[in-house]
């Protein structure tokens, strides 16, 4: 048996025991699935559809928004390292859990034909679910991964967060981008954008989808406490 299929079984996302109704037993039975097809990869069939794109920064923009996030980063206060709730600590230990694992993922049987720009990367990501974690782990590279996270934060809305297959998508390349410690600044600078712009999201959004709102703290949680950024918890 290999090593994918030797951690499978473990929870892709935490699920709490709980004895409430309603939403909250969605977003469980949610989980549980995304769970089992994060590593099985079921068949998931979604909607092509049209996302607008942010305009692309001018790179002396890039260089005072890198700036300022450093400047912020260094200021993180004790009170948004504390606060953890249940929900955060299970995913952050299942997060961690896998990620310890990925060493032991053999090489795929076979090579995934990549996107080859944003759009065509759009309309995979939307259409498809994610492949199996044997390719984000040996044949997808981390500028890919960091490409496609640059994407993602343009695309990023409450509405595509609710698509359980970009939830999947955004986990895995979260999952195996590299350790913290391996992050250059400007890939750093990505995940963070990527965070703000979901702090966004979440601020303004008037949806009530329990897989959006999931997903969205997902990243937050993610983003902010494994890999450090927790000053943009206080923003």
């Amino acid at each position: 048996m290999d090593a994918v299929h030797e951690y499978g079984p473990l929870q892709v996302l935490p699920i709490e025991d709980s004895n409430e109704d309603g939403e909250s037993s969605d977003v469980y039975k949610y989980l549980l699935s995304v769970r089992d097809e994060a590593w099985n990869g079921s068949p998931v069939e979604f909607i092509d559809r049209e996302i607008k794109s942010e305009p692309e920064p001018t790179q002396e923009e890039q260089e005072q928004e890198q700036e300022k996030e450093q400047e912020q980063s260094a200021e993180v206060t004790e009170e948004a390292q504390e606060g953890v709730t249940l929900w955060q600590q299970q995913l952050l230990a299942e997060f961690k859990d896998i990620k310890q694992q990925l060493a032991q993922v053999d090489q795929p049987a076979t090579l995934l034909e990549i996107p080859e720009d944003a759009s065509h990367w759009r309309k995979f990501i939307l259409n498809n679910e994610p492949p199996t974690i044997e390719y984000f782990v040996h044949q997808l590279d981390k500028p890919t991964k960091v490409k496609l996270l640059v994407y993602i934060t343009k695309w990023l809305t409450m509405s595509n967060a609710s698509i359980a297959n970009l939830s999947q998508w955004i986990w895995k390349i979260l999952l195996t981008i590299d350790t913290r410690s391996m992050l250059t600044p400007d890939e750093i600078f990505v995940l963070r954008k990527l965070a703000k712009k979901t702090i966004k999201v979440k601020e303004t959004s008037t949806e009530t989808s329990s897989v959006g709102n999931m997903t969205i703290d997902m990243i937050i949680t993610l983003v902010c406490r494994h890999y450090g950024q927790l000053d943009l918890l206080q923003q």
